[in-house]
């Protein structure tokens, strides 16, 4: 019924489109007089409001937000995004909502997956061992493996090896993705791949320890990258 539209020049393949602060009368989950705000993500042939649109994605009830998600926009390209309610009745109050589009993380994709030197301790910074992580804004490349669960946001990570076994380890995991499943995000999962981005031969998966994870990784080839 109402809508609004909004447009944004994608600067990344892959970026995230929420709808947070959504008013009562529009709330996800239907309950309101305007029924449940909807968000929609469109590609334009000319990249203008004139063109031919084609829609890409729609937002996903997150909590009491609307994430929408998509890893193929072309950079440079202007999208643009509607939001509507599904109640045909005009709006006199608790319509509002905020917009946003962010950019993922640097190695949301495998190509960019950031570089880590084995060594006998954790040490972050440049050439380090270890590296901080967040999979808020992150996306789903599409890789499947063969650990737990159904792979859902996820960040990449490689190695050179240096020996032919390996310890990876995941610690300081978030409440959203503790080890115990209680979260919000479910779990986390660490899995250890051995070939090139897209065709991928599972190696290891990550088994609890206390509240972190640890795969050990074996039988690795020295030199190559994991």
């Amino acid at each position: 019924d109402d809508h609004v539209w909004f447009s944004f020049v994608a600067g990344n393949a892959s970026q995230i489109v929420t709808l947070s602060g959504i008013g009562a009368s529009i709330a996800v989950t239907g309950a309101g007089v305007g029924g449940s705000a909807v968000m929609e993500v469109f590609s334009s042939s000319d990249n203008t409001a004139t063109g031919v649109f084609t829609s890409l994605t729609c937002g996903q009830v997150t909590r009491t937000s609307l994430l929408a998600t998509y890893g193929v926009y072309v950079p440079g390209n202007t999208y643009f995004v509607r939001v509507y309610s599904t109640n045909n009745i005009a709006l006199i109050t608790a319509g509002g909502f905020t917009m946003c589009v962010q950019n993922p993380p640097l190695n949301d994709v495998c190509t960019n997956a950031v570089s880590l030197t084995p060594a006998a301790g954790c040490a972050t910074g440049a050439g380090g061992s270890a590296a901080d992580g967040n999979l808020v804004n992150a996306s789903n490349s599409g890789i499947a493996g063969a650990c737990s669960g159904t792979a859902d946001d996820d960040l990449w990570y490689s190695f050179v090896a240096q020996y032919v076994t390996q310890t990876i380890t995941l610690s300081n995991i978030g409440t959203n993705i503790a080890v115990n499943g209680s979260g919000m995000g479910g779990s986390a999962v660490v899995e250890v791949f051995d070939g090139t981005c897209g065709a991928f031969t599972p190696l290891a998966c990550g088994n609890i320890s206390g509240n972190n994870l640890v795969a050990f990784a074996n039988s690795l080839t020295v030199g190559n990258t994991y």
